[in-house]
């Protein structure tokens, strides 16, 4: 049964609407047995070529895709003493399946459900029928249920297994070492620490089916020998029942498509009238029926004969043509009856109406369309046209993240999910987060873990920099208008702004007689300044010696003497005379390559013997701007503190127009910040431009380019947590956590820690702890190692802030070296230096303390496996990014930048959302709440970013919400923008459908009609084969697996059928029991 062809006016009554959606919801559900007696169905099934694979053997597969190996093998340590009864049903062998997923802890709740849509799409069938084909290759497989191979040995018992290992103690046999070729990636191997032990080891691959006899006899013997380190041990699955094997697995996850041929559905056009249903025809034959001969012989029962004329032809097997008029709305139409149906039921109505499209069309014409319900969806499509725009666009957005439906399937929504999900769970669980918290699970969600999109720039204020003009003081600028205003003038396309303030900053680091190309930079930065250009120039002068003040090093070297002629030219006449004499110098230079071992000291002799002994603080802080910049090398050109692409700096045309590019963007924004009143003429402007995200202390490449590797949340990770000490500046805050990772007992070590002891000091914001690597690999001892006493002093109580402070300074004292110098010597005691407020009994007990080396034990066993550190390595790591091993000197500046990148990405966010949960009131909580949620989410970050998509219902009339189905869990938050009547509807819809089944999901349903149809906008009758989980039968067997079924379809029309599915090779044509 179609639609009702019901119409029916504003006055009808709410009883006849509600009876007619009624009518209609049950045409919906009982097409089948309307239609199963007129027409044969068509069934479409997709089996594999391989054969059935066990659903445990799967489950292993998706537990070590969502949980690594190391869930893998605690779930094979779950089952290793379990064998299935031989009168479990299928649905009882599911069910255990399911049961020993979760209490082997491989799974968590909320991972069981994606476990059942895995195992309904037998997705992970494929990789174990990987693990046949390996067996395959075996040249003769034994004939037992389960077998090992052991250098090329294929042996069947434990007895077998011992005794071919004892041969292996022969140098002649084979290690992991020349196995490994054998060895793949989807192997799963038994993770061991010690890799340099593990190329050393025996291979032992281990073939059979899970949870068997002869599986586990094999499995509790080698599973002692890989966890005592004495063998590599590797599982595969192998199943020796060939029936099992022989039956094909019937696949899901695909669509099917009958499209009618297109000369069978033509659109007539009849604009001159209307068909209303009054027209009763007097000749046709419809069904039997003569409705012309019934309507003269009963005329007071022409409206009940109409009727029933209209839904014989509704009904009917053949479809007729809609008229041009009946096809304009017809989006808005099944909009609006899909809005009135349950939010239940809603995503099933709207499979029903896309995949049967061709024979409801007629119904949904009929349909009357309320004026008020497309006024509302053309009033709000204005609201939200960034994301309905054009209208019938169709849009899916899962937890924030944007999904390409062109693309989309079930396969690549249970990836996604199964990311998302341990994401969700890991939030909910680290911070005790309840379900009606689910909007700030949303948020934290949302967080941006890393600053997308920056072009990093160098803090520019620095007394190194000797600035050669000011816009706003120089009297060459005088008659330059002097507003920031006049940003905002018009004026021709491709001119400079010539403003009299300090908008755009140019400087050179250069070292005047080393560096290639230096001449042109300083010449291209003196037509520059001749030519008037509104840049704001400045200089930094590399040299080899800037502390020299050596009169025979200033007469001989030229790379002393040079910075200093300029910077006493610059003291004594200012910028543009200093950059003129620069110039001359570097042009006599270029035009003679011997001038400076034959000319210079004589041209210059009256500037070299001013300058003799001369103290030169200047050129110190230009030395000291170069070595902490983090920039490589000179030259180098900063626009606006950004480093000109090295590029474009041996070419005067492209620097130039890089520059000019650089000023045009810059002005762009420079107009935004003008007009949002964030800069006004009393602004000081580099201060407002230094004081942007991306600005930063230091240019460290490691940091700001480099892979990010976050930390993961296991037990060692919260151990060692929970007994850190921390150094903090000040009252309790939240603050970013930072971990120093060093030998304290090497110089390398303690410079790391006393250049973050230096960041604390001056930066309120920093929580300080340090993890101990010692060198030596063995707990320090005594107070003659420096990391025993710094530990120690970290365990004291001191008491209070002002104790932690005490704390502090002791530790800051530990790392100066010319200390460790004076007590080494014994020219100083140690406790000479320790603050009053410390105890020395205490220091000195706490060293012989089972505390102190139960925490070392702690940080070396962190260091080693969760860090993968070798022993005096030294690493980072703040907010849970770790950065290590070290390989060049950490410096102030660099812990200033990892503060900075912190506090303006995922740590400043998560700790402002944090702040309202009671359970986080505590500073030092929440600071290591943010801590594990930035680690968590980074470890999970995309590289698209999340938006905020929000439909409100009472703003949007055709946005439907579904909710979850479990409203005590967490869910997963789904947005699903399309046109009812459109191809993304037919293919999106049933997935959604399935997953709201099993997986808790909310969704909110957006329909966004197309303004207006010209031709019929769907021509097929569709089915997306997919179950949300696997059915079984009333005595527990497996079904016989999905299909596509269509019913009811027209018997005279043509229909050609295609199959869409995921990228697979090898599909092909079966069998067809009829056609035609």
């Amino acid at each position: 049964m179609a639609l009702s062809p019901f119409t029916f006016s504003t006055s009808t009554s709410r009883a006849m609407y509600l009876f007619l959606r009624s009518f209609i919801l049950m045409s919906i559900v009982s097409q089948e047995h309307v239609y199963g007696s007129q027409a044969k169905p068509v069934n479409t099934i997709l089996e594999s070529n391989w054969g059935n694979t066990p659903l445990l053997l799967e489950t292993s597969e998706f537990i070590a895709r969502v949980n690594d190996e190391n869930g893998f093998w605690s779930f094979l340590r779950c089952i290793s003493s379990f064998e299935f009864d031989a009168d479990y049903t299928d649905l009882d062998y599911y069910n255990k399946v399911l049961e020993l997923s979760l209490i082997s802890g491989a799974l968590k709740d909320l991972q069981i459900p994606l476990l059942r849509f895995a195992l309904s799409l037998r997705a992970y069938s494929p990789a174990v029928q990987l693990h046949y084909q390996l067996v395959e290759n075996i040249p003769t497989i034994p004939p037992c249920n389960s077998f090992v191979i052991i250098d090329n040995e294929t042996l069947c018992s434990v007895n077998e297994v011992e005794l071919e290992l004892r041969k292996l103690k022969e140098p002649s046999k084979s290690t992991f070492t020349q196995l490994k070729s054998t060895v793949f990636s989807f192997d799963h191997t038994y993770p061991i620490n010690n890799n340099f032990s593990r190329n050393s080891l025996p291979l032992v691959i281990h073939y059979g089916e899970l949870a068997t006899k002869a599986f586990n006899q094999l499995y509790t013997y080698l599973i002692n020998l890989a966890e005592e380190g004495r063998i590599v041990y590797l599982v595969r699955h192998y199943v020796s029942d060939l029936d099992v094997r022989a039956v094909p697995v019937r696949l899901s996850g695909f669509g099917v498509e009958l499209a009618l041929k297109s000369t069978e559905y033509k659109v007539i056009d009849e604009t001159a009238g209307s068909d209303n249903g009054d027209d009763v025809d007097n000749v046709a034959d419809i069904q039997g029926f003569l409705f012309g001969k019934l309507t003269d012989l009963h005329p007071k029962l022409k409206v009940e004969l109409t009727t029933f004329r209209q839904h014989l032809k509704d009904t009917s097997d053949e479809m007729k043509p809609l008229k041009v008029w009946q096809i304009q709305s017809l989006s808005y139409q099944a909009s609006q009856f899909v809005v009135g149906v349950d939010a239940s039921i809603a995503l099933a109505t709207l499979k029903n109406i896309s995949g049967n499209f061709p024979r409801l069309s007629h119904s949904l014409a009929d349909i009357r369309l309320e004026n008020s319900f497309v006024e509302k969806i053309k009033k709000t499509f204005k609201s939200y046209e960034n994301l309905l725009q054009p209208h019938s666009s169709s849009a899916l957005f899962i937890n924030g993240l944007a999904i390409n439906i062109d693309t989309l399937d079930p396969f690549v929504l249970l990836s996604l999910l199964n990311d998302e999900t341990k994401l969700i769970h890991g939030l909910t669980n680290l911070l005790g987060l309840t379900v009606d918290q689910s909007a700030l699970l949303q948020t934290l969600l949302r967080v941006p873990v890393v600053s997308q999109g920056f072009e990093y720039a160098l803090d520019i204020r620095h007394p190194g920099i000797l600035w050669i003009n000011d816009l706003e003081t120089d009297r060459l600028y005088r008659d330059w208008p002097s507003s920031v205003r006049d940003l905002l003038r018009p004026t021709f396309p491709g001119v400079l702004r010539h403003i009299r303030k300090n908008l755009h900053h140019l400087v050179l680091l250069v070292n005047p007689t080393n560096d290639k190309g230096a001449y042109e930079l300083v010449d291209f930065m003196m037509s520059l300044a001749n030519n008037n250009i509104p840049i704001r120039l400045g200089i930094v002068l590399a040299t080899s010696d800037s502390n020299s003040g050596a009169s025979v090093q200033a007469t001989v070297d030229p790379s002393i003497g040079i910075p200093r002629i300029v910077m006493k030219e610059y003291r004594e006449k200012g910028g543009l005379p200093a950059l003129h004499k620069l110039h001359r110098i570097l042009k006599s230079v270029h035009s003679d390559a011997t001038f400076l071992e034959t000319t210079f000291a004589t041209q210059y002799s009256d500037d070299l013997g001013d300058i003799d002994g001369s103290q030169w603080p200047e050129l110190e802080s230009a030395a000291e701007f170069i070595a902490t910049s983090g920039l490589e090398s000179t030259p180098q050109v900063l626009f606006n503190g950004v480093p000109v692409e090295a590029e474009t700096l041996g070419n005067s045309d492209l620097l130039e127009q890089s520059i000019v590019g650089s000023v045009f963007t810059s002005t762009n924004s420079w107009q935004q910040w003008v007009v949002a009143g964030d800069v006004t003429d009393s602004t000081n402007l580099l201060d407002h431009l230094m004081e942007q995200n991306n600005v930063v202390p230091r240019l460290n490449e490691v940091i700001l380019r480099g892979t990010r590797e976050y930390l993961g949340e296991g037990q060692q990770h919260a151990a060692l947590r929970s007994s850190l000490r921390y150094l903090a500046k000040g009252a309790d805050a939240v603050r970013p956590v930072l971990w120093v990772v060093a030998d304290l007992d090497a110089a390398e070590g303690r410079a790391v820690l006393a250049a973050a002891l230096a960041h604390i000091k001056s930066s309120r914001m920093a929580r300080l702890a340090v993890i101990h690597n010692p060198g030596a690999g063995v707990v320090p001892r005594g107070i003659s190692s420096v990391a025993a006493v710094c530990e120690s002093l970290l365990r004291v109580k001191t008491g209070g802030v002002a104790g932690q402070s005490a704390s502090r300074i002791a530790i800051q004292k530990l790392m100066n070296e010319d200390n460790l110098l004076e007590i080494h010597s014994q020219s100083k005691q140690l406790f000479d230096i320790l603050p009053s407020a410390i105890s020395k009994d205490s220091v000195v007990e706490m060293l012989s303390s089972l505390e102190l080396s139960a925490a070392f034990q702690l940080h070396m066993d962190f260091s080693s496996t969760v860090m993968g550190l070798n022993p005096g390595e030294s690493a980072v790591v703040v907010n849970g990014w770790k950065l290590g091993p070290l390989l060049r000197p950490f410096l102030t500046q660099d812990f200033m930048l990892l503060e900075k990148l912190s506090l303006g990405s995922c740590g400043g966010a998560v700790s402002e959302s944090l702040a309202a949960l009671p359970s986080l009131a505590d500073p030092a909580a929440r600071s290591d709440a943010v801590m594990a949620a930035c680690a968590l989410l980074s470890r999970h970050q995309r590289a698209d970013l999340r938006e905020s998509v929000r439909f409100p219902r009472e703003l949007i009339p055709a946005a439907i919400p579904i909710p979850r189905r479990d409203a005590a869990s967490p869910a997963h938050d789904v947005v699903l923008v399309l046109d009812p009547l459109s191809r993304d509807a037919q293919r999106v819809v049933p997935i959604l459908e399935a997953l709201h089944d099993v997986i808790n999901i909310d969704i909110i349903l957006v329909l966004n009609p197309a303004e207006k149809w010209s031709e019929i906008p769907l021509k097929t009758f569709y089915r997306y084969v997919l179950e949300s989980e696997l059915r079984f039968r009333d005595d527990g067997a497996a079904s016989a697996g999905p299909s596509a079924r269509f019913i009811g379809l027209p018997e005279k029309s043509l229909l050609t059928m295609t199959l869409e599915t995921p990228v697979l090779d090898g599909l092909s044509f079966s069998h067809s029991l009829r056609s035609g």
